[in-house]
């Protein structure tokens, strides 16, 4: 695999970005009590890890809060973003598929030399939406098929999520919508075991 070398022979320090909802709001907070911290284990002359999460957080925010990200920090060579679940049920699937594809096409334009790592939509035991449970976790797998395919095709990774079901006991918060502690760990694993793959 090609390293980029610094002139003394060190690599070059990677910068990754993780943007996304709550999600990687409180997996910010949780990786900072366990012992593996902020970098999720990854050694700071390899990559530096900044943490964009905001609660609530939908699709149309993601360009304008990466935008502004971009005035204080180095451009990422690695995005990973973990958004659009709480868009599901609010329009159309193919409308929220196509909103996507063309912003993350359009990000890729602007962060050209960045690898965009799609996290997947994890499914939850409550919807907020007043749509019916079985349609809303039809929209999150077409919209998580579509977008790992699109993804793919433009060089980037997917983070699958795939021990993130509300079956798993412990894995989920009361409310049903956010992550456990357990279930935010195994959220922050996910992330770790690709992103050890990218840098």
């Amino acid at each position: 695999m090609f390293v980029l070398l610094i002139a003394d022979g060190r690599r070059k320090q990677k910068q990754v970005w993780i943007c996304g909802h709550s999600y990687v709001f409180w997996a910010e907070k949780r990786a900072l009590e366990r012992s593996f911290g902020p970098q999720l284990g990854i050694p700071l002359e390899d990559a530096k890890l900044h943490w964009i999460g905001k609660s609530g957080m939908t699709w149309d925010q993601l360009t304008p809060t990466l935008l502004h990200a971009r005035r204080r920090l180095s451009d990422p060579d690695i995005l990973v973003v973990h958004l659009g679940g709480n868009d599901l049920g609010t329009a159309s699937d193919l409308d929220i598929i196509n909103r996507m594809k063309k912003d993350l096409g359009h990000l890729k334009q602007i962060f050209r030399n960045s690898i965009l790592v799609w996290s997947n939509i994890v499914p939850r035991k409550v919807w907020n939406q007043e749509v019916p449970h079985k349609l809303m976790e039809k929209s999150r797998r077409r919209v998580n098929r579509e977008i790992s395919f699109f993804i793919k095709g433009i060089g980037g990774s997917v983070i699958k999520h795939d021990s993130l079901v509300p079956e798993s006991p412990g894995l989920f918060h009361l409310d049903g919508v956010l992550l456990s502690e357990s279930g935010t760990d195994v959220f922050n694993l996910d992330l770790l075991s690709v992103l050890e793959t990218l840098v």
